[in-house]
């Protein structure tokens, strides 16, 4: 700025912000333009219905609600094209950014790129990989002719003249960038906030941050505005944002993926891994993306020091068991209780599915929070205070940014002073680099603490390590500016550049909450950090919960294949869902956009008569039965449990006579409450009428409530059933075995039911040993389903209540009936879970 004075460079830089502000609302007016239903009524690249507005939207609507597989599946087919996906998502993310504010700028090339790749690939068969999936950028990403201003107004009308390798290796596998997303000021923080473009609010809680510094992606992600996000993670900047939106990442190795022209936090290569990644909403996702993009020819090319070394599974897809180490408090600074108990609720599953687990000591933790905090600015601060020079701060970095203008001399005063009531606000307050030469000694240290970790892992011969995810859930953006130590639970597997993986787990419950408030399971003392960080975490009922899953550096694919066996609840029954007979897969459950598309309309009507739900309308009936696995036939005379065989594939016409005399002798089908309450409520397909007139949604709970007897046990059963039924299984009534359910892979017809479900919070040894027995003779494994849940709860409560789930040890047979006689005597172990 020459020798203009400091006001002189408040008024540009206030000048700069309001230019890019026209320009930011000017790139929003345009994409609301592209989208409008009236303009799109009579755009001949609209792929989908269009006869109306209402079914144009309803359409659009769709598209967003596929998962990224999915999407990506009908895209391949010729089902969609680019173009309407993008319009689609752009009609949604603009929605979502007007709640949330997670956009800095549209990509206002994305329409002509659409257009342009189904130019070339819409009826072609052989589309690239990615084709026509939109995606959101991290703004700390170069994008040509777009500025990279991390939040900063110094750094805006200076935009880039390339391209991130990153994205362009996505756009040449077709996907489209359509907008930029926010970060903080600056980038090292977890509020993400800005005076250039605001605050971003996390879609779970607006009241809450989203993260940081990827916080605008895990905004967009998490409120289904993307099909899928970039992001980058210096001290946790991946996996902090997935942490509190719900949403799955891995941080990889630093030299496995390498990505240029980004603007990375602090310039040069330091001691803290600086990786990439992307956002995805479940691991299988993440997998689809990454075996995209790492170690892969095609992005070599683009970046020559990225090594050639694909991801390959081969190795950990044969590992029967795994030695996984554990710790739910690395002894810096100590979670909230609800991320120490996903923690050991995932030891346990991984336990009760026969791996091995045993604890881990992070070494020497407070030489390493030493460490990490001066590695984290090397040069004492020095870069980031030019960055906020002459700038306006933002609210909620306020705090932050004054620390770093403290003199060494009151920082060493302060750790004194601190260090008999709070050793991590002393330790942060003594983390400072003094000189080069101490800028040399502390790097030295911290490789020789890598070895040393190193070291201790491999004494132990673990396999992965599972720790909390962050120490606390999503919380006001006033508050992480006051809570730098949170950045050692992520921070310190960039210090060692160890892989490490954030993958949801469920959410914050009631008992979490109170927990928080119990001296005895959280002790804060005098210790004001502790108590920042209580008031903090407090009323976080309901919000997204996860753990971290940590490798050694390189082993990539089993951090991946570890976030997959925790993804999957109920993984002990998951060969009989990938079992495949003649080589040809069975479909799995249906879905509710597979369901609708069968039928033909959005939804069907069922008829109340003294206290049983009906459907008179017998081919929905048998979609319904047959296929989608709900309901029993009235006066149903099947022989159920006759030896059902690979007769049942119809191979030859005696198979079709003895399918068909196996059919129900009725054509009334009836539904339990449960299965009533999930067909309106979360597929919302079902209407129930009663002398002709339709019950009002508000009703029916109460209603179905009626009809089963209690309102507050058919709350917990629905909601047992409902996680159940979310996680793939079809599920009948369980009280031919004095259980409440009985949980089938396809469904009766093609297999006896892998599992009795007992719901109950505390259950008598007699009867467990009992129920264990009955089940065991009949080859089937014992699930205990428990769920907090109060007298009055309606469904928007209930849906988002947590189901805990204790598998029992039993022995049960493959019930794989094709294969049953080739088979004697496979048995499968199953630990005993505490209860």
């Amino acid at each position: 700025m020459g020798n203009i004075l400091p006001w002189g460079v408040h008024i540009q830089y206030a000048d700069a912000v309001r230019r890019n502000n026209l320009r930011r609302q000017k790139g929003f007016e345009d994409f609301e333009n592209n989208v409008k239903f009236e303009k799109l009524l009579n755009d001949e690249k609209i792929k989908v219905d269009k006869s109306d507005v209402e079914s144009l939207k309803t359409a659009l609507e769709k598209i967003t609600s596929y998962n990224l597989v999915e999407l990506r599946d009908r895209l391949q087919s010729g089902e969609l094209n680019a173009y309407t996906t993008l319009c689609a998502y752009t009609y949604k993310a603009l929605e979502v950014n007007r709640r949330i504010n997670c956009c800095t700028e549209v990509v206002k090339e994305a329409f002509d790129y659409a257009i342009e790749i189904d130019k070339k690939y819409e009826n072609s068969n052989e589309k690239p990989a990615l084709y026509g999936l939109p995606f959101s950028v991290k703004s700390n990403f170069y994008m040509k002719n777009y500025d990279c201003s991390i939040g900063v107004a110094k750094l805006l009308d200076q935009p880039k003249d390339e391209d991130c390798p990153f994205v362009t290796h996505l756009m040449n596998l077709g996907a489209v960038p359509f907008v930029l997303t926010n970060v903080p000021q600056g980038l090292l923080s977890f509020v993400c906030s800005n005076t250039v473009y605001g605050t971003t609010l996390n879609p779970h809680d607006v009241t809450r941050t989203p993260g940081g510094s990827s916080g605008g992606e895990g905004a967009i992600i998490s409120a289904g505005g993307a099909s899928f996000g970039t992001g980058s993670d210096l001290a946790g900047s991946l996996r902090i944002p997935a942490s509190m939106c719900g949403l799955v990442t891995l941080k990889p190795t630093q030299d496995r993926f390498v990505v240029t022209h980004t603007h990375g936090g602090v310039p040069g290569r330091g001691r803290l891994g600086l990786s990439f990644g992307v956002f995805t909403k479940n691991v299988k996702e993440q997998i689809l993306l990454l075996e995209q993009v790492i170690g892969t020819e095609e992005y070599r090319q683009l970046v020559p020091q990225n090594p050639s070394d694909p991801l390959n599974f081969a190795k950990v897809e044969k590992m029967k068991s795994l030695k996984v180490g554990y710790f739910d408090d690395d002894g810096f600074c100590t979670p909230v209780p609800s991320h120490r108990r996903a923690v050991l609720d995932t030891v346990e599953k991984l336990k009760s599915l026969g791996h091995e687990a045993v604890r881990f000591d992070v070494p020497r933790v407070m030489d390493a929070a030493y460490l990490l905090f001066k590695n984290v600015m090397p040069d004492s601060g020095a870069y980031m205070r030019t960055i906020y020079e002459n700038e306006n701060i933002d609210v909620n970095m306020k705090q932050f940014v004054t620390l770093l203008k403290v003199p060494r001399v009151l920082r060493w005063i302060a750790a004194k002073i601190l260090s008999g009531i709070s050793p991590q606000m002393a330790l942060i307050c003594s983390a400072y680099v003094k000189d080069i030469e101490d800028i040399r000694y502390t790097q030295e240290l911290t490789d020789l603490y890598r070895l040393e970790f190193l070291k201790y892992w491999k004494s132990l011969g673990i396999d992965v390590l599972i720790c909390p995810a962050f120490i606390v859930p999503a919380i006001a953006h006033q508050y992480p500016s006051k809570l730098s130590t949170a950045a050692f639970s992520t921070g310190l597997f960039n210090m060692i550049d160890f892989p490490a993986g954030v993958v949801p787990t469920g959410h914050v419950t009631t008992e979490d909450d109170n927990n928080l408030h119990d001296d005895k399971l959280f002790n804060v003392g005098y210790n004001p950090i502790l108590k920042i960080q209580r008031e903090a975490a407090a009323n976080s009922v309901g919000l997204p919960n996860s753990v971290q899953i940590v490798t050694l550096p390189f082993e990539e694919e089993l951090c991946l294949h570890t976030m997959q066996i925790e993804n999957m609840d109920l993984l002990v029954f998951d060969e009989k869902k990938n079992y495949r007979k003649n080589q040809a897969e069975i479909r799995n459950i249906m879905t509710k956009d597979e369901f609708v598309e069968m039928i033909g309309y959005q939804s069907f009507d069922a008829v109340l008569i003294g206290g049983l739900i009906q459907i008179n309308d017998e081919q929905i009936s048998e979609i319904l039965y047959e296929m989608a696995g709900f309901g029993l036939y009235l006066e149903d005379i099947r022989e159920e449990t006759k030896k059902i065989s690979e007769n049942c594939f119809f191979e030859t016409e005696d198979d079709n006579d003895l399918w068909a005399a196996m059919q129900p002798k009725t054509n009334i089908l009836v539904l339990s409450a449960e299965e009533a309450a999930f067909l309106a409520f979360d597929w919302k397909v079902l209407n129930i009428r009663k002398l002709g007139k339709c019950i009002e949604k508000e009703k029916l709970w109460i209603k179905l409530g009626e009809i089963y007897g209690n309102m507050q046990e058919f709350s917990k059963s629905f909601c047992v059933f409902r996680y159940l039924r979310k996680n793939g299984w079809k599920v009948r009534s369980g009280l031919t075995f004095g259980c409440d359910f009985l949980i089938y892979c396809l469904g009766p017809q093609f297999f006896h039911s892998s599992a009795g479900v007992l719901i109950c919070d505390e259950v008598e040894p007699i009867k467990l040993l009992s129920m264990t027995r009955i089940l065991s003779h009949n080859k089937k494994a014992l699930i205990l389903a428990s769920c907090e849940i109060t007298e009055n709860s309606n469904y928007e409560v209930v849906s988002t209540i947590e189901v805990k789930i204790v598998t029992f040890k039993t022995h049960y047979f493959d019930r794989y009936v094709p294969e049953i006689a080739q088979k004697s005597n496979d048995l499968y172990e199953i630990e005993i879970g505490a209860i």
